[in-house]
């Protein structure tokens, strides 16, 4: 069975001068994968918003409605590149870290002793 967990933080930060607003943000996101191993994914994305188009002295109401429009803009994009990221990944570079099965389709038997007589079999090789 497959487990996922993970944690996504973000920061930002407003600035309100008398010649034009920007916003400015970052995203810190933090994966777990469990399958039969350990898969953990990390990524972190800087924002700027150099002009958020408010009017000085806007209403507070309006400037928080603008603010948490451009955020989760940002955000949701951010969102969607990563599963897209995440999403070829998992179907190409991950597949290919994993270990492949001999030729016969078998797993190895390494509980019946079978790793014992692998390295008598090597040793007699040499």
């Amino acid at each position: 069975s497959s487990y996922w967990s993970g944690r996504w933080t973000s920061e930002w930060v407003l600035d309100n001068a008398s010649n034009g607003s920007s916003l400015k943000g970052s995203c810190h996101v933090a994966t777990h994968y469990y399958e039969n191993g350990n898969v953990q994914f990390r990524s972190n994305r800087d924002f700027h918003i150099k002009d958020l188009g408010l009017k000085e002295g806007a209403d507070p109401k309006e400037v928080a409605k603008q603010v948490a429009k451009h955020l989760s803009d940002q955000e949701f994009t951010y969102q969607e590149e990563l599963q897209e990221a995440l999403r070829d990944f998992s179907e190409t570079t991950f597949k290919k870290l994993r270990r492949q099965l001999p030729l016969t389709q078998l797993t190895f038997p390494w509980k019946t002793g079978a790793a014992s007589l692998a390295a008598e079999l090597m040793a007699r090789d040499k």
